[in-house]
């Protein structure tokens, strides 16, 4: 049965590792990290110089992981996601996850855009999106209004991803996880319960076959409740040891303890002790 089972689970994990690409390099995916090149290839017709997005007070929350993809200055395809957003009277920033795939690499610049209203007159900020590129967006007041907009860089809005859960991987591996760590629980517990009811059909007929003396009641709190511990985990151990004739002969018990023992009432056995 051991065998099976062990069979069981390895095809189980065997699964696991087969499907996960099909799950991993999905083409349009609906986390950030699941889109790859192939998805933002098909976006290509839609993209075009534009404003991509104004940081508003009232809605910062809402341009959270809002992701485009686009398209540099030198003609590299890319993605990136809002992290957050940051606006006051004096100050407005952008944090963006960005990836641009350059050949059979990928690159991540630095897509942090912060802008500083000094004298009564604010600043802008720009940046390239891959090594080349210089200008391919950029942060500033247009209208009194905080604008994230492409200069050289062509971009289109995809969707608002959904973020990636801690634990990593796909939602198979996930599901397999939890299913192996309920079946060694269930495993570890049944073990157990079956080890418990044997031990309880045991003490039954011990009890049927046991003397009218062992059927007393026990008066004394501590040996009503240590007993059953001891004859439970402790007696075995004493029994399975392999020296257990040399301790027997070494440790005999005399007749004086054997007398003090019976006089118990006949609530722990000699054997026992």
């Amino acid at each position: 049965m051991v065998g099976n089972l062990k069979r069981f689970l390895y095809f189980v994990l065997f699964c696991g590792v087969i499907i996960t690409p099909s799950y991993s390099y999905a083409q349009c995916a609906d986390t950030y990290d699941r889109i790859n090149k192939k998805c933002i290839t098909q976006y290509i017709p839609q993209m075009k110089v534009k404003k991509i997005l104004a940081v508003d007070p009232e809605k910062l929350e809402e341009l959270r992981d809002k992701t485009y993809f686009y398209q540099t200055g030198s003609g590299h395809l890319g993605k990136f996601t809002v992290k957050s957003a940051y606006v006051s009277k004096n100050e407005c920033s952008v944090f963006l996850q960005a990836t641009t795939y350059i050949g059979n690499r990928t690159y991540n610049p630095s897509a942090t855009f912060t802008i500083k209203r000094e004298y009564d007159s604010w600043s802008s900020d720009r940046a390239g999106f891959d090594q080349v590129s210089g200008n391919d967006f950029f942060l500033s007041i247009d209208k009194k209004r905080c604008i994230l907009a492409s200069d050289s860089a062509k971009v289109t809005f995809y969707k608002k991803t959904e973020e990636v859960s801690l634990f990593t991987g796909n939602t198979f591996l996930e599901n397999t996880a939890y299913f192996l760590i309920g079946l060694a629980v269930f495993l570890v517990a049944s073990s157990v319960f079956r080890e418990e009811e044997q031990f309880k059909a045991q003490e039954s007929l011990e009890d049927a076959d046991g003397s009218d003396a062992d059927k007393k009641v026990v008066n004394d709190v501590v040996l009503k409740y240590s007993r059953p511990f001891f004859k439970r985990y402790f007696s075995p151990i004493v029994q399975g040891m392999k020296n257990k004739k040399k301790l027997k002969e070494k440790y005999k018990i005399s007749p004086a303890i054997r007398n003090a023992v019976a006089s118990l009432n006949g609530v722990i056995e000699a054997k026992e002790i």
